[in-house]
């Protein structure tokens, strides 16, 4: 079930909404929260078990399991008992994630390769799963000690199997102590309309170029092989940021204020940059969850003094953040996907990023960032971005490292490809509209021309007029479109 179907937004939603708000709650002795919880909770079992009914078994379990061990952590303050019960919820909860994601990966590496189904979503969940659990056991929150509260913070349908990663200190005291306000409705209904129009307006019409780029027999043209790179790189960032504009707008209705995860990535002049900017809550998750605890881990801090030793202070105390950095980057790019591309490409965002951060790159794009007006270096910087995000596009995107070089070849014109062709021309003609609005959606114009217009009625009702029309023609869209993918719900 996805938020752009017919029976996602015409029976489920509607259905969940009712059940959810329904007068007679306001009788209970709690306001209600406690019937409303569990509404959430079966709703999120439902949505997750439309698809593959099997699989919901497997969260469930999960879910039970991590719940014990917390009231373990709880419970005992022996260090050695509580590193234990960490140890077996790492256990439990990346062996899931191994065995369905990466072992078919590995034991093709091996000899013949084991097919297993992915349950969807389990890259998502499994980080929801681990925040509870470090988070209890480095004593930040405390124990949930109502199974079926945990349930609902894990299995949550809006944010269940794309994101944003949710950490549990950003909903445990929500979780029984939350308030439906009708500002948080409006905005919540605001967001989860515009998300909708971009899925369903822009990333499934950009989709059509993409994959036809990308999934079309014989050699493309340069212009068309740089044209669905593009359109690959706005159908990703409308897709997914659509997908957690959604998410976050139905957890305002229904009380709870998820992260933001997304910040205009693309104007970003630097990869340090565009990674607070883009998909922001594993950015965080990640730098919080494995790269801090490495920098400061006992090895690594070893490693630092026999670097400084070896190679003096000012080269030596790189050697620790930088090997901290590249196991992050192998994590990134394995988390995405088990596929040879997705290790390449965290590869290369690591060169990117070690070459930022010890060549000094990085400091001279923030400051020229933080120039008033037009500059030339700007503009420089915003290219170097571009052009290596639609490299790494291509390593994302393509379905093995081989496709991803006979698209390189493609792009920079090996093997005698023809510069431009009849389908680039037939693709700028059908997209004479869509293309140019996407590029323009990507920056923050719309934001900036909001911040000038001074009178809130007039900001009120071109915002009222404008979510009505998306509306409208996401409606028309829905029913009449049946190309209608996800692409995070392969992670």
């Amino acid at each position: 079930m996805v938020f752009s179907g017919n029976i996602f937004l015409f029976i489920f939603l509607p259905a969940v909404l009712i059940f959810y708000f329904n007068p007679f709650t306001k009788k209970c002795k709690d306001g209600g929260r406690a019937f409303k919880n569990i509404v959430l909770l079966v709703a999120s079992l439902v949505f997750y078990a439309w698809g593959e009914p099997r699989f919901v078994f497997i969260m469930m379990a999960s879910i039970v399991l991590n719940w014990l061990i917390g009231l373990g952590l709880g419970k005992y303050e022996a260090v050695y008992k509580r590193r234990i019960l960490l140890a077996c919820a790492l256990v439990l909860d990346l062996g899931l994630l191994f065995v369905f994601k990466y072992l078919g990966f590995v034991s093709g590496m091996f000899g013949d390769r084991i097919n297993i189904a992915l349950p969807l979503g389990i890259s998502f969940y499994t980080f929801q799963i681990l925040s509870y659990v470090l988070d209890v056991y480095f004593n930040s929150k405390k124990v949930q000690k109502n199974l079926p509260w945990l349930g609902l913070y894990i299995s949550m349908f809006p944010q269940l199997v794309a994101g944003p990663i949710v950490r549990y200190s950003d909903v445990a005291e929500e979780l029984s102590n939350r308030q439906e306000t009708a500002e948080d409705i409006t905005e919540g209904v605001r967001r989860f309309v515009y998300g909708l129009g971009k899925k369903v307006l822009l990333s499934n019409f950009l989709a059509i170029i993409v994959d036809y780029a990308y999934l079309g027999a014989g050699s493309l043209s340069v212009a068309t092989a740089w044209l669905g790179t593009i359109c690959y790189t706005m159908q990703i960032y409308f897709d997914f940021s659509g997908y957690s504009d959604m998410a976050i707008g139905m957890g305002r209705i229904f009380g709870f204020h998820f992260p933001e995860n997304f910040d205009y990535p693309y104007v970003s002049m630097s990869f340090t940059e565009y990674w607070r900017r883009w998909h922001m809550t594993l950015g965080s998750w990640m730098r919080d969850y494995l790269f801090y605890p490495l920098q400061k881990s006992n090895g690594f801090i070893r490693l630092g003094g026999w670097a400084r030793k070896k190679l003096g202070k000012k080269k030596g105390k790189y050697v620790p953040s930088t090997l901290a950095l590249l196991v992050l980057w192998l994590a990134m790019g394995f988390w995405h996907g088990a596929n040879w591309n997705f290790v390449v490409w965290g590869l290369l965002f690591f060169v990117l990023m070690t070459f930022e951060s010890l060549s000094g790159f990085g400091k001279k794009a923030l400051k020229a960032a933080s120039t008033k007006g037009f500059a030339v270096s700007k503009i420089f910087f915003h290219i170097y971005v571009i052009f290596f995000l639609l490299i790494a596009y291509v390593l994302f995107r393509a379905e093995s490292l081989g496709a991803a070089g006979t698209y390189f070849a493609n792009m920079f014109g090996a093997g005698g490809v023809p510069f431009a062709d009849a389908d680039f021309a037939e693709f700028l003609s059908n997209g004479r509209f869509v293309l140019p609005a996407g590029i323009l959606l990507c920056t923050p114009l719309a934001r900036w021309v909001s911040n000038k217009v001074k009178k809130e009625t007039l900001k009120d009702v071109v915002r009222g007029v404008l979510i009505l029309v998306i509306f409208i023609l996401s409606v028309l869209s829905v029913v009449t479109e049946t190309y209608n993918p996800f692409i995070y719900f392969n992670f």
